[in-house]
């Protein structure tokens, strides 16, 4: 059992930030609760009206991150909103509709089978999903888990647990088959955390793909975007959550991760595959992923001094009486990293109405912060970074302090030049990666990452495409300090499903990399998920998105020559497009930026086994052209290569891998 009880007279003089490790001795149960339906889902969804064989409904929206019948109907059946859906099984395409509340949907039964599946509801399910299973109800008390394995996160328990299967339905995931599990963590908390006013949560940075999470026995929350972290409170949880030592004061969390389903059309694992952390805040205190420092300096262009623009985001569980009279500051130090030398101070007190209340919306502070010497320019070739730390204090008192690493460049797109790094026309050449690699499914280390961007720094790359989902955070960590531009890209699109919940992880994934210098564009989607019926419609909501938190810092893109709202994205991406494609889209379109992002996939990789001119020349020539930014997609430096090794020759390699910034 996790205890911190020991360490309480350190972490209260005086109360601040703490953030612990607790992705450590998790017990895993591979497979679903018993009294789980066979192929999991919400464990309670039932489709009243069968629409097998029936012509498309009228007044139903494309789903496009759903690619067979079952994606599509188990992502219906957990929005509540989604009524009715409609597939295509696998072998006649991969075409996901589903209709929601308010929308009018009709539906005919055609004398020919359109040979698609689907059904109809016409009460919304309450609860959406089930929440009484018997690993869910059970206390820390309890002996359920006594016999489950022990694990640390990150773990992918569809790579380490699954059996290869010929059935093809499992074929785009490697043809292992997918399933619910469960986690269960016990811990114990300190007793001053129940006393001191501060808030207690648990951050998980990616559980895929839809987690259901409890608190001794009882319901929390849920999250579905595989690809996007979340924060469970805990504190707030008033008669369940415990403090103090003991066995009466024992916790457990309790995570059901369904990866019976997704979203992509590659291997896409299961399970609690990134880092968690457990933190405990001051009452007042930042808000997580809430402290931005523009990594572009306002004055460089110029030729004055450099100046710092930074935003912090803060809020109170504190009583409005405990704050009102007390002066709240917030400094802002910037550093360095290479020489741990200050170059910028500032101290900034927060007017009254930039304090904020007891049940009141969060506040975005911005400041300046003017450099007290030129800064060094984040480049490829010198990606020089500095270490900027805010401190809020209340009163005389040093509340809470966050961190964050960036580093300060101009990127700007164009078309005379079409691209442009600090000033200077820089040509993009790149690679996709695909979040999973042979051997180690999506719980990949980061040292394996490192290996991944140096060996594909090696062979003249200067930008990693992420496809198609935003990765783990430490991977733009390495990019920012190898001097690798980054082309970051949301997962599921569409603004509909979810009452909204896909332009929610387009703001979570921009709110959450917005710091780092090597990102240089945001990308909404990845070709056929880009469609929509109404286009317009999301194309505004995901603009909105990406602006409302990174100020228009970086253009926002699609990964989709025949992206249907283009007056949504600045830059137009473009897929296995060749020289014509370019040459007509500017033509049609003199002043706008576009970029091959995505090119070449190939049937092998290996050169004597495919035609140089026809898989290379003709889809990678356009990146040459005077007015596209470049290359940036080519397919793929790392999964195909990698996943062909055995995991007995695959992980002496990975022993063997250099460690080094370049």
């Amino acid at each position: 059992m996790l205890s911190l009880l020991a360490t309480t007279t350190e972490l209260f003089a005086p109360l601040s930030r703490t953030v612990v490790p607790f992705q450590y001795a998790w017990r895993f149960h591979y497979g679903d609760d018993p009294s789980s339906p066979p192929e999991c889902g919400p464990g309670t969804c039932a489709f009243t009206e069968d629409l097998s064989g029936f012509a498309l409904c009228a007044n139903v929206e494309r789903n496009p991150n759903r690619f067979s019948e079952k994606d599509c109907r188990i992502a219906c059946c957990y929005d509540p909103d989604c009524m009715v859906w409609q597939a295509f099984p696998l072998e006649y395409g991969r075409q996901c509709y589903h209709g929601y509340k308010n929308q009018n949907v009709t539906c005919n039964h055609t004398a020919s089978s359109s040979k698609m599946g689907g059904g109809r509801r016409s009460v919304s399910p309450s609860p959406a999903f089930r929440t009484d299973y018997s690993f869910a109800v059970a206390d820390a008390s309890s002996k359920l888990d006594a016999a489950w394995d022990v694990v640390d996160a990150p773990h992918d328990f569809i790579s380490e647990f699954g059996n290869f299967t010929d059935n093809d339905a499992n074929f785009k995931q490697g043809y292992l088959p997918r399933n619910a599990s469960w986690y269960r963590k016990h811990f114990a908390l300190p007793t001053d955390w129940n006393t001191d006013g501060g808030s207690t949560h648990v951050h998980f940075e990616g559980v895929f793909h839809h987690a259901t999470i409890f608190l001794n026995g009882k319901y929390l929350m849920s999250h579905e975007c595989g690809y996007t972290g979340f924060t469970v409170r805990l504190d707030n949880a008033t008669g369940v959550i415990r403090f103090g030592a003991g066995s009466a004061n024992a916790n457990v969390l309790t995570v059901r991760a369904d990866a019976s389903f997704g979203s992509g059309h590659w291997y896409e694992g299961g399970g609690i595959y990134r880092p968690v952390h457990l933190v405990h805040t001051p009452a007042t205190h930042i808000v997580h992923d809430g402290f931005f420092v523009r990594p572009v300096l306002q004055n460089r262009e110029r030729g004055v001094d450099d100046d710092v623009i930074v935003s912090v985001e803060i809020e109170t569980f504190a009583a409005a009486a405990s704050t009102d009279s007390v002066a709240h500051t917030l400094e802002f130090v910037v550093k360095d990293q290479a020489t741990g030398a200050e170059v910028a101070y500032l101290s900034h007190p927060l007017a009254q109405g930039q304090i904020p209340t007891l049940g009141g919306p969060s506040i975005v502070i911005n400041a300046t912060v003017h450099m007290a010497t030129t800064a060094k320019i984040w480049s490829v070739q010198e990606p020089n970074l500095y270490d900027v730390t805010v401190t809020l204090t209340v009163g005389s008192v040093s509340a809470d302090v966050m961190s964050v690493t960036t580093g300060f460049r101009t990127a700007t797109w164009g078309v005379d030049p079409a691209f442009q790094l600090n000033g200077k026309p820089f040509h993009l050449r790149g690679f996709a990666h695909h979040n999973s690699i042979g051997g180690l499914g999506v719980a990949i280390p980061e040292r394996v990452e490192l290996f991944r961007i140096q060996a594909s720094r090696a062979l003249g790359s200067n930008i990693w495409r992420m496809s198609h989902n935003p990765y783990t955070p430490w991977v733009y960590d390495l990019l920012d300090a190898t001097g690798v531009m980054c082309w970051d890209e949301n997962r599921d699109y569409g603004a509909k499903y979810g009452s909204g919940a896909y332009a929610v992880a387009m703001h979570d994934m921009v709110k959450r990399d917005r710091n780092h210098a090597s990102i240089v564009i945001w990308s909404f989607c990845n070709e056929y998920e880009c469609e929509q019926e109404d286009p317009e419609y999301s194309g505004k909501a995901f603009r909105s998105a990406a602006y409302g938190v990174d100020f228009g810092v970086r253009p926002v893109s699609a990964n989709d020559k025949g992206y249907g709202a283009p007056d949504s994205i600045d830059v137009q991406g473009m897929s296995h497009a060749k020289t014509p494609d370019f040459v007509a889209f500017h033509k049609a379109n003199p002043t706008k930026p576009s970029v091959l992002s995505e090119c070449c996939s190939c049937s092998t990789e290996r050169a004597v086994d495919r035609s140089t001119d026809t898989c290379i020349a003709t889809q990678n020539d356009p990146g040459i052209l005077p007015y596209v930014t470049g290359s940036l997609g080519v397919w793929t430096l790392m999964v195909r290569a990698l996943s062909l090794l055995p995991f007995s020759l695959l992980f002496p390699l990975l022993l063997l891998l250099p460690f080094s910034k370049r």
